[in-house]
């Protein structure tokens, strides 16, 4: 007991909270709360070749090691129990060569390529580090995914080195009750690791399994109080278009909305496929701004439509985006505001209008300035409408381009760099201008690239 009456184990408790403030990590005491981890199920085959969209499992694929028969792996909700404490010496999980090499590995050369934003720079500078000094499936994760991508640089065999970490990584994370946030930087390694090798398949599906946890951690209303979900969620959710979960969105809206609902949820999905058809058949012929308009338009409905299933979690307010109450005056001025009804006849029309145009187009594909306009009308008054069925909807629209090749979809393992735009040009000097112009680029490729902060969905 201290003199002032506080116990040496409050004031150890005390210094650990004031870290974990200072980390920007949420300490819940020596109580851990209820987390998310994977249980094993029955063995089945995972070669099946379903495509992500329909697969209904969450899986570390048989990732790594295909002559080994993994099993399926799936979430559930459990509670860790409380256990006795052991005071040890610190030690650090870099200690040995191998992985302190590769640690910085990671910090130097892989993190940077990622670091679309300001938020996603911390996240694999500081976040992924500090987990994977406490967290040892993190740590092996780390390594693993540094190996490949060295590897892919350097030419050097580590199938041995990331075969190991790798199935240590998922060895110790079903060895404990992870939390969310161990789970969602596990699945956004993993997806990585995939990336790195060209697999954009196995990727995907360990993106769609940290979707599956945004959903439950949304249903036991813990996404508020996790930095990181929020951080990955429009992520999460734009390359989970098929697979969404919405049946609990509408129990929380009206009867009289459900219709609303329904129609922007087909718009979304239909442009979606004419999307995914578009990239793989015109993609490399279609001009820069055809490719960027195109991608806007659908980055706007995907950030409206999940903002709408997830207004407290996926919020654009603090974002270089113009938002509903400055969208209806244009419209109105143009006398383009739609209902909802005519917002779905038109959109059926222009997908109808863009599939021929691309199918009958010789040499160069481009859209003309009445095609463009038409697009960026439909797509505010899809916003418009979101914002009518949930009213805490926070995404907008961005027609801001850039000038540069291809958006980065072909060079998925090289950091992507933006040319100069003219408002550089223009406002050069300009302080605040300049931040605000850096800060819609970083909006640009974080949220409207396929680059996704290293992440792409071909």
């Amino acid at each position: 007991m201290m003199s002032n009456g506080t116990t040496a184990a409050e004031m150890a408790y005390e210094d650990e909270n004031r870290l974990c403030i200072k980390d920007k990590f949420t300490c819940d005491g020596y109580d851990p709360p209820r987390a998310w981890v994977f249980s094993l199920s029955q063995k089945k085959d995972l070669g099946s070749g379903l495509p992500p969209d329909q697969a209904t499992e969450t899986s570390f694929l048989p990732l790594i090691n295909h002559e080994n028969d993994f099993s399926e792996w799936q979430w559930t909700d459990s509670e860790l129990g409380t256990g006795s404490l052991s005071l040890v010496a610190p030690s650090s999980p870099w200690a040995a060569e191998t992985d302190r090499n590769f640690c910085q590995y990671f910090r130097s050369q892989f993190a940077p390529m990622l670091s679309t934003t300001a938020q996603w720079e911390y996240f694999w500078h500081s976040t992924v580090p500090q987990a994977a000094w406490s967290d040892s499936s993190i740590n092996h994760a780390m390594v693993a995914v540094a190996a490949t991508f060295e590897s892919r640089k350097s030419g050097v065999d580590r199938t041995e080195l990331i075969l190991q970490r790798s199935n240590l990584a998922i060895q110790a994370f079903t060895a404990q009750q992870a939390s969310t946030d161990i789970g969602l930087i596990m699945c956004r390694l993993f997806s990585s690791m995939a990336q790195c090798k060209g697999d954009f398949r196995t990727a995907t599906m360990h993106m769609n399994s940290g979707q599956k946890i945004l959903q439950e951690a949304t249903r036991a209303r813990k996404a508020k109080s996790s930095d990181i979900l929020r951080l990955m969620a429009p992520t999460l959710l734009a390359l989970s278009t098929y697979t969404i979960d919405d049946s609990d969105f509408v129990t929380r809206i009206s009867p009289d909305k459900w219709e609303s609902f329904r129609i922007l949820k087909s718009i979304h999905l239909e442009y979606g496929r004419l999307l995914r058809s578009f990239t793989s058949t015109h993609w490399d012929r279609a001009t820069p701004d055809t490719n960027s308009l195109l991608s806007i338009a659908w980055s706007t409905l995907t950030q409206a439509f999940s903002s709408t299933l997830h207004p407290d979690v996926i919020s654009f307010a603090e974002d270089p985006v113009v938002h509903v109450a400055q969208i209806i005056p244009t419209l109105q001025a143009e006398e383009a505001l739609l209902s909802i009804d005519e917002l779905d006849a038109g959109f059926r029309s222009l997908i109808r209008d863009l599939q021929y145009h691309f199918y009958t187009a010789d040499g160069e594909a481009s859209l003309s300035q009445a095609m463009r306009r038409r697009m960026r009308q439909l797509v505010e008054n899809y916003v418009v409408q979101a914002a009518e069925v949930e009213p805490r909807m926070t995404a907008g629209t961005f027609w801001h381009e850039y000038d540069f090749p291809h958006c980065c979809i072909d060079s998925h393992l090289s950091k992507c760099e933006l040319g100069e735009s003219k408002p550089y040009e223009t406002h050069f000097g300009n302080r605040e201008v300049l931040d605000f112009e850096r800060k819609k680029r970083d909006f640009y490729v974080e949220h409207v690239c396929q680059y996704r902060s290293g992440f792409m969905p071909t």
